[in-house]
Order: structure tokens, then C-alpha cells, then sequence
């Protein structure tokens, strides 16, 4: 028997999941979530060993030493842990300086780079724009900035700009007042690596990663992470200390969780078969998440949830009850104030799900801006080809049904094509991507155990011809038997078609002349295979974008009508 833990903290859980390996096979043995407050020092250690006591408990498994200690691999009288994985989710952002030689080809970098690190970037510095050295010093002082990222400049290129920032690195380091000791990554000219590392003189605050361009001219940013992954685990040390013991109980590196996240994105895109996208949706209490991948790269976004008058104006726009600014705005500051606040009326119920619908709107709103070849439009919605769409998050797992979470995902996402979307009712995403480096056969048998529920297959039909109504025919082919079933989906329709307890349905589409089903081109059909799943076959035929009235009584009595068709 082999074991595996992974622990994730937030602002004011402690989450743990233990895997077990028996005989070559793994499974999810027990979890457990503790509430706990991140601020509070002296309660940190007690609640582990808690949470630690509650495991061994519901498995019969002794995870502590006689010492109280977490046992590790190679214990003299327990089977200890294999692996550990440490990931951090707390919404206090990382507040990160960038300096850049130009727009193009260093800050764009830069903010892709970071956004994987729960970063708020509060400076940038283009090295063309004319800033005299003193200038540039002064933007340094004005900020209070927990990391600093320097990169730019080709190999063997023009280095003047470049040393000016390093020297200014240097004097921000060592003598402008700071709230914590700041990090410095370096990913720029490496000609000029060394020059950066002896004049900064930051010791094992400074940290040097490959330029994040090929002489090429491509963009690799996964050169930087390992230095990233350092710098940020000693911002958060200092941001909470009291982490440094926990740390040592683990002996593993702290991750964020986004970026746990992320590298199970990349993982779950390698696995597929086909060269469709992954998507990850977190929704939770303190912020919101995103991670896309393909087998080219991963993009990422991590907001905080921020409430401001654009949010509470899309939230408005997403109800299902005709309610005012002042009223969506009051329930969500309070929502803010109070995350375990309960809904009890329909209209907070109908504003929490508006919310989470905005939340991701914004949120792939926000990663258009940093990767501005991502095919995502406000309106139109997601063009990128995904599958799976993975739900995760308290928003979630813990408010909605599973009706409601489709509802919430196909109205804030507007997918294109066809998608199978599921539910991580267990936050596996982060649990695994914590542990991917460490254990990879247990995140592959994970995944081919289906851990994640899928709420529903989803054909978004997209037709632009606006005078053609029967939009897409569908011939299901029942497995028991082949009898076959007809269906027709026409224009404005958002159709259920009742899959559940069929292991594998075959289905025919025959779009319309001007329909397009995600099949290759506008027009083309095909056969697809259906899971099973636990709401359907959902046939999205409301088009892109969404049709909706104007009068705000009849747009959210459509909200509403488009949530029964899903399932009440």
C-alpha cells in the first residue's frame, strides 16, 4: 500500500484528500475540510493535526507518528507518504512590478507569465518609453510590491536599458522601505544574467530563469516557472509565516493553486485523443479561476472577487428576477462581507447564480486581454473547440444543483461546438495538480475513473441566417435495441433530451445548410457518441450571441424559462 496526501489552504478552510495505491490501482481513500482562519497563527498547526486525527479515523489508517508528526516514506514503523502535494488559494494577491523592454516582446510576456501566480500587477515599466533612471526609481518607491519580474532583450542584444533596470532593482532592494523582503525574478538577456544576480545582490531573493524568448523570436513561459514557484513560495512565507511549520510537517514545495490547476489543464489536454481545448471554471468564496489549455500552451486568470459597478451591471443583465442595481448591488457587498451568508429568498438565489455567470464572463473577458489570440468574444462567447468544460468551486458544489450549474455555464462561457461539461465535486483539479509531478499514474488512473460527474453533452448549434428556422434534425440510436429516436431543434430553443442510464448513445447530426455544430465547417454533420450523464443530450440552439429582450421584465422572465428547460 502506497499513500498520498494533498492539502490546500484558503483564507478559511483547510482541505485535505488522501489517495491510497493497492495492488497497483488508486482510488480517493477519504478527504476531509476544516473550517479555519487563515490569519490565525496559534490555530494552524491544531487544525492539521485535526484534520490529519479525522483521516486516520475514517480510514483506520495511522497518518501520525507517535510523535505526532506526518509519516513520510521510508518511516521505521508506518507506511508513511509517497507523495505530498501543498497548494494555497487564499485571495490576498501577490502585488508584482513588471519592467519590460516594450510592449510586444516583453510585458505582453510578462503578464501571461504571472497570471498564474495570484499576481496583482500594480507596476509596469516599459524600458523604451522615456523614463530617465531616477523616474523609473520613483515608480519603484510609490508601490509596495511583494515581487519584482524583470525580462526583455534579445540574446546578445542591446543591454543599456536593461542594465539601468537592474541597477534600479538593486537600490529598490536593498534600501526603499517594504512591508516584506521582495523577490526578484530574472528572465531577460541571459548575457546579462550574471551582471543581474552580483549587482542586485538578493541572495536566495533573487531568482534566474531562461529568457522567456528563443532567439527565434517564440514565446515559452514555462522556462520561468520553476523560478516563479520559488519566489512565490517566499512571498507567501513571509505574507504568513506560521506556514513555515506546516511546511516543514510536509516537506513540499507550496504551490499556488491556480497553477496546480493549470498543470492538470495541460495534462488532461495531453491525455485527449482529439486536438480539442480544456477548460477549468473554479468558482470559489475568494476568487475565480480559469485555465485553458491545449497540447500548445496554457492560459490562465485568477480574479479576486471584486465587486464594482461593471460587475453588478452584468449580474443585473444575468437575473432571472426583475430586480434593481441597488438590490443586486446591496446582496452582493453583503456576499462580499459575509461569504457563508445563506440565500433564503428566490431573488438571492436568482442572484447568485447571475453573479456566477458574470464572474466567468468577466473572468474570460480579463484572459482575452493578456492572450489576445484566444477565439473568445463577449457576445459570441467561446470559439475555442473544448471538451472537457471541468466545474469546480464552492459557487458550485456547494449553492447550485446540477441544472444550475449548466445553466450558469453555458450562459457565462457561450460554448461553440460540441462539449461534455462535469462537475469536480470533490476538487480533484487542484488535489491532483498538485501531486502530477510527483505520482502521474495516479492522476492517469484518476481521470479514466471518470472521478468528475458529468451534469451533460452539449451540441451548441450557431446559425447567423436568421430567416432559417429548424436548425439541426438528431437521429439517436438507443444501444439495447438500435430502435432510433427523431428530434428537431429550431431557432431560440435550449432542448433536454433525456440520456440518463444509457452507457453510450450513438447520435446523428444533421445540421441545417447555415448551421454550424462544431463538426469542421457551417453545414456539416456527423455522428457523435453520448455518455451517460446526468441531465442529457442539451441541444443549445439559442444561438450566438443570446437573443434577449430589451424590457427588463421580459429578458429575465427568458433567464428564467431557459433554466426550466435545463430541469426547474
Amino acid at each position: 500500500m502506497s499513500l498520498f496526501l494533498s492539502l490546500n489552504l484558503s483564507s478559511n478552510e483547510i482541505h485535505s484528500l488522501l489517495f491510497e495505491r493497492q495492488a497497483g490501482l488508486y482510488a480517493l481513500r477519504a478527504q476531509n475540510k476544516m473550517a479555519f482562519e487563515l490569519d490565525d497563527a496559534e490555530r494552524l498547526m491544531p487544525a492539521f493535526w485535526e484534520q490529519m486525527q479525522a483521516l486516520e479515523a475514517e480510514t483506520g489508517i495511522k497518518i501520525l507518528d507517535d510523535d505526532g508528526h506526518l509519516a513520510h516514506e521510508g518511516h521505521a514503523e508506518l507506511t508513511g507518504m509517497s507523495a505530498v502535494g501543498f497548494s494555497f488559494s487564499a485571495s490576498r494577491p501577490v502585488r508584482v512590478g513588471l519592467v519590460g523592454i516594450s510592449e510586444a516582446y516583453s510585458l505582453s510576456s510578462l503578464r501571461r507569465l504571472v497570471s498564474l501566480f495570484d499576481a496583482e500587477v500594480v507596476l509596469e515599466t516599459r524600458l523604451q518609453d522615456p523614463l530617465s533612471q531616477s523616474q523609473q526609481l520613483e515608480a519603484l518607491r510609490a508601490v509596495d510590491l511583494d515581487m519584482l519580474v524583470i525580462a526583455g532583450g534579445s540574446e546578445e542584444g542591446a543591454s543599456r536599458a536593461l542594465r539601468n533596470a537592474i541597477e534600479n532593482a538593486r537600490l529598490f532592494y536593498h534600501l526603499m522601505p517594504k512591508s516584506i523582503q521582495p523577490q526578484i525574478v530574472y528572465a531577460g538577456n541571459q548575457v546579462l544574467a550574471d551582471y543581474a544576480r552580483l549587482e542586485i545582490e538578493a541572495g536566495d531573493d533573487f531568482h534566474l530563469a531562461p529568457n522567456l524568448h528563443h532567439n527565434t523570436g517564440e514565446e515559452d513561459l514555462s522556462v520561468a516557472w520553476k523560478a516563479m514557484l520559488r519566489a512565490y513560495q517566499r512571498v507567501r512565507l513571509q505574507q504568513y509565516p506560521h506556514l513555515r511549520h506546516l511546511q516543514a510537517e510536509l516537506k513540499t514545495a507550496l504551490l499556488p493553486a491556480s497553477f496546480a490547476m493549470g498543470r492538470l489543464a495541460r495534462f488532461i489536454a495531453r491525455l485527449s485523443a482529439t486536438d480539442k481545448a480544456v477548460l477549468l471554471a473554479d468558482l470559489s468564496d475568494e476568487k475565480t479561476s480559469l485555465l485553458f489549455a491545449n497540447k500548445k500552451e496554457l492560459m490562465a486568470i485568477s480574479q479576486a472577487n471584486t465587486i464594482d459597478e461593471a460587475l453588478i451591471q452584468s449580474t443585473q443583465a444575468y437575473c432571472s428576477q426583475n430586480l434593481t442595481t441597488a438590490e443586486v448591488g446591496e446582496f452582493l457587498l453583503n456576499q462580499s462581507l459575509n461569504p457563508h451568508q445563506l440565500s433564503v429568498t428566490i431573488s438571492d438565489f436568482a442572484i447568485e447564480q447571475a453573479w456566477a455567470r458574470a464572474r466567468l464572463w468577466r473572468a474570460l473577458g480579463a484572459m482575452k486581454a493578456i492572450y489576445p489570440h484566444l477565439k473568445y468574444d463577449g457576445e459570441t462567447g467561446l470559439h475555442e473547440a473544448c471538451d472537457p468544460i471541468i466545474l469546480s468551486g464552492s459557487a458550485f458544489s456547494d449553492k447550485l444543483k446540477a441544472h444550475q450549474c449548466l445553466a450558469v455555464a453555458l450562459d457565462g462561457i457561450l460554448p461553440h461546438g460540441i462539449s461534455t461539461i462535469a462537475m469536480d465535486d470533490n476538487h480533484l483539479l487542484r488535489a491532483l495538480g498538485t501531486l502530477a509531478d510527483k505520482e502521474p499514474l495516479l492522476v492517469v488512473q484518476m481521470l479514466e475513473l471518470d472521478s468528475f460527474r458529468n451534469l451533460a453533452s452539449v451540441v451548441s448549434v450557431d446559425n447567423q441566417n436568421y430567416e432559417d428556422h429548424a436548425l439541426l434534425d438528431l437521429e439517436l440510436v438507443l444501444p439495447e435495441d438500435d430502435s432510433r429516436q427523431y428530434f428537431q431543434a429550431g431557432r431560440n430553443q435550449l432542448c433536454k433530451i433525456d440520456t440518463r442510464g444509457i452507457e453510450s448513445m450513438r447520435v446523428y447530426l444533421a445540421p441545417g445548410r447555415f448551421s454550424d455544430v462544431g463538426m469542421g465547417m457551417v453545414g456539416l454533420g456527423g455522428w457523435i457518441s453520448v455518455p451517460n450523464t446526468e441531465l442529457g443530450l442539451i441541444i443549445d440552439a439559442r444561438g450566438r450571441p443570446l437573443i434577449l429582450p430589451e424590457n427588463p421584465e421580459a429578458r429575465a422572465k427568458s433567464w428564467r424559462n431557459w433554466l426550466w428547460d435545463l430541469g426547474g
